[in-house]
């Protein structure tokens, strides 16, 4: 893990800054992470639930990929960057009050995509699965690569 991602992701673990908005806009907090994994907490709310009193399907999607985006970023080397672009869920039990634990980890790490998954439980019981794919983008290399498109489209019209 890359320096500044783990000094960054140790200030949101310690309460020093807000995590992402949309982590913030949950309630989420971050409660260890490590090389390709973390374990985020979310403390059911009335805002939480759904009209039948249960914790609402997208809460736990957002929560499962704040999770899982946290382990994907613990790979991260300096310049790169990342986005989920698929997202799989499976709801096993309804859990309506208590804390969620989100415990994730990557599955598989290649040059332009990682594989992570979640377990999201309320106690002992499992609430939900969840798997995702996210696009790793290297950002200190993309410059070079456009550059070096263009300067060949330039040539191409010559």
């Amino acid at each position: 893990m890359n320096t500044e991602m783990a000094n960054y992701l140790e200030a949101w673990r310690a309460g020093d800054i807000s995590p992402s908005p949309a982590a913030a806009f949950i309630g989420s907090e971050l409660v260890a992470f490590g090389d390709g994994f973390s374990e985020v907490q979310l403390e059911i709310s009335g805002e939480h639930r759904n009209s039948f009193g249960t914790i609402q399907g997208g809460i736990l999607c957002a929560l499962a990929d704040v999770a899982m985006g946290t382990a994907v970023a613990t790979t991260l080397e300096t310049g790169e960057q990342f986005s989920t672009t698929n997202l799989n869920s499976m709801f096993c039990r309804p859990a309506t009050s208590g804390r969620l634990h989100a415990a994730a980890r990557v599955l598989h790490r290649g040059r332009s995509t990682a594989l992570s998954e979640c377990e999201i439980t309320c106690g002992e019981t499992l609430v939900a699965r969840m798997t995702c794919t996210c696009m790793i983008k290297d950002l200190k290399n993309s410059g070079a690569r456009i550059q070096n498109q263009e300067s060949g489209r330039q040539n191409e019209h010559k």
